[in-house]
């Protein structure tokens, strides 16, 4: 045969190589790699054939190859900065084939021959989108007699190319799916529920498995609202979604929004949520949420202890302003109230005769029986020392009967420590808004008219305008 008959020939058949390992990855993709590499390898007179491809730490990973040794010699895996320097490395970056066919030649060529335990190295590194190697493709053989063309390193340079593209691509799949699988797992492992609805619509789009299990979410969920997702078919719009404070005048996507929600069962929630673009360009809602409850309940015991007398037990002048306050804020015409002084007649005997102690206990007798065995009842505040207060609120409040009952009351004997203790009680009134339109003016008036009422005489009762 002709020298020029036997080049065509060559050329004929490396063509068609090239287009049956085209046809073998668009037809059967990753798989049918290590017969890809077979039919390169051998076609090319080399031993063995390989593709090594990183995962997201770096390490090169043995993923296909095809070999005629015996013993196959090559890494399973190995990290580049192990064996080559940085300069080395970057080298490898920059080139799309290295080639040489005999042991020794550069501190390179002679690195690369020991690490692929190499006589000739045909190597096409591939690189990602950073500045890095993501893989190899290449061919080995031991016997460092192999000799190949300009043409046949262009031709293998085209063919690993192709092989490359399809490991660049697996890769950046296994990265994103990687990637989302963190992305999840994180999501899943917060301690917060957090999900994902259409701004409009209220399509839910994501729902980590903390709100999935919160809600009972055990079935797909695609094309519901979050509220049919979490509530059942027939649940209504919720109301309160923030969604008028998620964006600003623009209708673009403003600051977060937090506030705390109490559900119908009684759990507290702190909930922040705002408004930003999904993936596919929408605008969406996501909304976070963390259970309070426990931090609730303890702010509710701090503040029931802030707000209870430590001797008495009942509630305390601070309780009662608070009680006041939220009066006078829904005040109208038509409400009326009161502010009873109550002043205890010859505490300071009880002191002096049978101590503190006696005081004390003779205080909770006098705060239970204001709080729970009086006309009062659930109406008694301890404004300090022997000092009460009484709050009442009505249309139809009869004062003087309550006055009557209360004084009544104190002339009973008070059991203490074994002895009988005979007090009575000066009642100062102070009516709203009569008397006073706001809590300090109500105590001081109050307080006058009790001052009046001992005035009379221990164990009277006094408006301060009669």
């Amino acid at each position: 045969m002709r020298k020029g008959d036997l080049q065509q020939r060559q050329e004929a058949e490396t063509h068609k190589l090239f287009l049956n390992t085209i046809e073998d990855l668009n037809s059967y993709g990753d798989e049918i790699l290590p017969k890809v590499l077979e039919k390169i390898c051998s076609f090319f007179s080399f031993g063995c054939a390989f593709v090594y491809e990183s995962d997201h730490l770096g390490e090169l990973h043995l993923k296909e190859h095809y070999t005629t040794y015996k013993n196959l010699s090559l890494y399973k895996n190995f990290k580049l900065p192990h064996t080559l320097t940085p300069g080395e490395i970057d080298f490898l970056y920059r080139s799309t084939v290295i080639f040489f066919r005999e042991k020794g030649g550069s501190t390179l060529e002679k690195k690369l021959s020991s690490l692929f335990d190499a006589g000739a190295l045909l190597l096409t590194p591939i690189t990602g989108t950073d500045p890095a190697v993501i893989g190899f493709v290449g061919m080995v053989d031991r016997r460092g007699e192999v000799h190949l063309s300009e043409d046949e390193i262009s031709m293998n340079r085209i063919l690993f190319a192709e092989i490359s593209s399809r490991v660049k691509m697996r890769f950046y799949r296994q990265r994103l799916m990687h990637s989302e699988t963190s992305f999840r797992s994180i999501m899943d492992n917060t301690g917060i529920d957090i999900y994902v609805k259409d701004f409009y619509t209220d399509e839910l789009l994501y729902a980590n498995a903390l709100v999935k299990k919160r809600f009972g979410i055990a079935y797909d969920t695609h094309g519901m609202t979050c509220f049919q997702a979490f509530y059942g078919e027939e649940a209504e719009k919720c109301r309160h979604c923030p969604k008028e404070n998620l964006l600003d005048e623009n209708l673009n996507p403003a600051d977060s929004y937090t506030f705390d929600y109490k559900s119908p069962d009684g759990d507290w929630f702190k909930m922040v949520s705002a408004a930003f673009r999904w993936v596919d360009g929408r605008m969406a809602q996501v909304v976070s949420s963390i259970d309070i409850t426990k931090s609730k309940r303890n702010e509710e015991i701090i503040e029931n202890m802030a707000y209870i007398d430590s001797v008495t037990g009942i509630p305390n002048r601070r309780k009662l302003q608070k009680d006041v306050d939220v009066f006078l804020s829904g005040f109208s015409e038509k409400q009326k109230a009161a502010l009873m002084f109550i002043d205890l007649d010859g505490f300071k005997s009880v002191n002096d005769n049978l101590g503190h102690a006696a005081g004390d206990k003779l205080l909770v007798d006098v705060a239970f029986f204001l709080q729970y065995d009086s006309i009062a009842r659930g109406k008694a505040y301890r404004y300090g020392g022997d000092e009460f207060l009484l709050f009442f609120t009505g249309d139809d409040l009869d004062l003087n009967e309550i006055a009557k009952q209360l004084l009544n009351g104190f002339r009973r004997g008070w059991r203490i420590d074994g002895s009988i203790v005979k007090i009575t009680a000066s009642i100062g009134i102070a009516r709203y808004p009569e008397d006073a339109a706001d809590y300090q003016s109500l105590i001081d008036k109050a307080d006058m008219a009790m001052y009046k009422a001992k005035a009379f005489g221990k164990g009277k009762a006094s408006f301060i305008m009669d």
